[in-house]
């Protein structure tokens, strides 16, 4: 039996031929929008979260390419930019929290940031704090997921064809090969890493040499 595959944003420039990449390999793909794909879903709503998943049922792997995040430095962001940058990090932790018991034993969640994550640009004052929110959260998650599940997170580069677009010279990593890192993030045993264009990054275990326990942290 084929497994099954959720790709949020497999309409965009990487999430294309990450989508054919996955069916290539004899995954069942289900496309995953907020206006176009098998099944339509709004992030930033928790009910549509569900709903999607609802549809969807149990699933082997889910990536998460989807979301737009605004250019612009500390001088230019607006409340309404702030106010979706939270939005968008609940988004991200909802995906997975109510994914955990759509997933089946062993499956993994991919989620996606940016190179600016580790390499920030001026203009990228947003996307760096929601991007590195998201790669820690990917990081802690990966210590505590049940059933042997995992996650990692691709942090792709301005990719060719979007330089293209934009009329960016240099040497840029097309589309298509950044593609083969999700695969990579799916079918290589890894967990709670990051992958960009240097490679992956493994981090330690988290164990701090005690049994965590919540109650302890409650306030006085």
């Amino acid at each position: 039996m084929a497994k099954k595959i959720i790709i949020i944003g497999a309409s965009g420039t990487i999430g294309r031929p990450t989508t054919a990449k996955f069916k290539e390999l004899g995954y069942e793909v289900i496309t995953v929008g907020r206006n176009s794909g098998d099944v339509r879903a709004n992030l930033l709503d928790s009910n549509s979260i569900k709903a999607m998943f609802e549809q969807t049922g149990k699933v082997d792997a889910l990536l998460n390419l989807g979301g737009e995040a605004p250019f612009a430095t500390i001088e230019e962001v607006t409340d309404q930019q702030v106010d979706d940058l939270a939005d968008a990090a609940r988004g991200t932790i909802n995906l997975v929290r109510y994914g955990l018991n759509y997933l089946n034993d062993g499956g993994v969640f991919v989620m996606t940031t940016g190179s600016t994550v580790l390499d920030p640009i001026p203009a990228a004052a947003v996307t760096t704090f929601l991007g590195a929110g998201v790669n820690g959260f990917v990081r802690a998650a990966a210590l505590s997921l049940p059933r042997e599940q995992r996650i990692n997170c691709v942090l792709p580069p301005l990719v060719k064809e979007t330089a293209e677009m934009m009329g960016v010279p240099g040497e840029w990593i097309p589309s298509a090969e950044v593609a083969n890192w999700y695969v990579e993030a799916v079918e290589d045993a890894r967990n709670g890493q990051w992958r960009d264009q240097t490679g992956w990054t493994a981090f330690g275990s988290g164990d701090l040499g005690w049994e965590a326990d919540t109650d302890q942290f409650e306030k006085a």
